[in-house]
């Protein structure tokens, strides 16, 4: 396989607000989960733990858009369009991880 494309700074910051709006998605579901067992906690009541409010549901579905669209401006970027058609896209995917979490660190 071949080689990693070199990660582009503007890239990483794409990669680190997709991982953002990705954590921060879990970060609800696993809040209004929580919420919905505190409020329903009788194993007779999963449909009405798992149906959620209007206002639940709209945040959740925004939530889900923000990482669709955070998910699409990493795959239109030029490096990953060109990592796709060398066929190192796996490799400079990975590479492009890596330097997300790297930038997340704190300097020691």
């Amino acid at each position: 396989m071949p080689d990693a494309l070199p990660v582009p700074p503007d890239l990483v910051d794409l990669q680190r607000r997709l991982d953002a709006a990705r954590a921060e998605l879990d970060a609800y579901v696993e809040e209004v989960t929580a919420a919905r067992r505190l409020e329903y906690p009788d194993p007779e009541q999963i449909v009405e733990r798992q149906t959620w409010p209007a206002e639940i549901s709209e945040r959740h579905l925004a939530l889900r858009a923000a990482v669709a669209a955070a998910a699409t401006a990493v795959r239109q970027h030029p490096t990953m369009q060109q990592a796709l058609a060398e066929g190192c896209h796996p490799v400079t995917e990975q590479a492009l991880k890596d330097a997300a979490r790297a930038a997340e660190m704190p300097s020691q």
